[in-house]
């Protein structure tokens, strides 16, 4: 069996502003009558979260890209992430990021999205 993939505990927490947010898994129709009728879409409502960094060192900002770039290769792996939130570990993929841009010297800010698999 392969190693389980960490997300790195070296970065530092995600500021003010991330965001947890889970998937809706319904579907609604609306009858001829007007009634409206609903049913599950899907059995699991997975969680996202939008990680953002409003000054992060541009050391750890490396170390972020390389995680991304050369261990998960962006979303071609899971690897395991404990929410900020809820402190909990899920099981995630990355989804997306923002541009990361320079906000001082030897500082960037941006985000990352990850989602529940």
């Amino acid at each position: 069996m392969a190693d389980t993939i960490t997300f790195p505990d070296s970065l530092m927490q995600p500021s003010f502003g991330t965001t947890v947010d889970v998937e809706d898994t319904s579907i609604v129709s609306k009858m001829e009558d007007g009634s409206v009728i609903g049913r599950r879409k899907f059995t699991k409502s997975r969680k996202t979260w939008k990680l953002v960094w409003n000054a992060m060192p541009t050391a750890q900002y490396n170390t972020l890209m390389n995680f991304l770039q050369n261990t998960v290769y962006f979303a071609a792996l899971t690897f395991q992430f404990t929410s900020p939130l809820d402190e909990v570990t899920y099981t995630v993929r990355y989804a997306s990021k923002e541009e990361f841009t320079t906000k001082e010297v030897n500082q960037v800010s941006g985000s990352i999205t990850l989602t529940e698999v």
